[in-house]
């Protein structure tokens, strides 16, 4: 069985209700990721500061109010073939740089056009790959060894057109 995490869109002044939640602790965050504002459920983006909302029998209910922000980095540019131009739809890892065990870390498939957010002001380590070529650190390196951390500020969008070099180094593509 799947489990629905309860969820709602606000109105036109910004107010939301959810309706038929089970008593317990709740993190409630907000996101607009159209606008630069990353969901913040992710512990990626918010450091897991999200201060708990518990619903008992004697407090059923609870009013609060979620800001949004900060806003992230934005990445945007396509990912291709090096030699033949192709577009190609890469997993893409990031993980801050001061984290060794990867916990703050956002892994995923992204389309050959791309509109990523990266947490802000904070040092962030990127790769790319994709089945049958050497994989990609920013800024363009095709060893972990040579990566360099990306940062952005708030709001700030940068684009990169990732090339990727066929090859097969699966010690590097993790």
């Amino acid at each position: 069985m799947v489990a629905k995490v309860p969820s709602a869109d606000t109105d036109e002044l910004g107010h939301f209700q959810i309706k038929h939640l089970w008593l317990g602790k709740f993190e409630v965050t907000a996101k607009k990721e159209d606008e630069g504002y990353p969901d913040t459920s992710s512990y990626f983006y918010s450091d897991s500061k999200i201060a708990p909302i518990t619903l008992s029998l004697s407090h059923p209910s609870a009013t609060d109010t979620i800001l949004l922000g900060p806003k992230a980095g934005i990445l945007v540019g396509t990912v291709a073939d090096a030699v033949t131009g192709a577009s190609l739809d890469p997993c893409v890892d990031f993980h801050r740089a001061s984290d060794t065990n990867n916990f703050f870390s956002g892994t995923g498939i992204v389309n050959a056009k791309y509109h990523v957010l990266v947490p802000s002001d904070r040092d962030v380590i990127m790769k790319i790959w994709h089945e049958g070529y050497l994989p990609w650190y920013y800024p363009g390196a095709n060893n972990k060894s040579e990566a360099k951390p990306l940062r952005l500020e708030s709001g700030e969008e940068r684009t990169l057109h990732i090339r990727l070099q066929p090859g097969n180094n699966a010690s590097e593509a993790g």
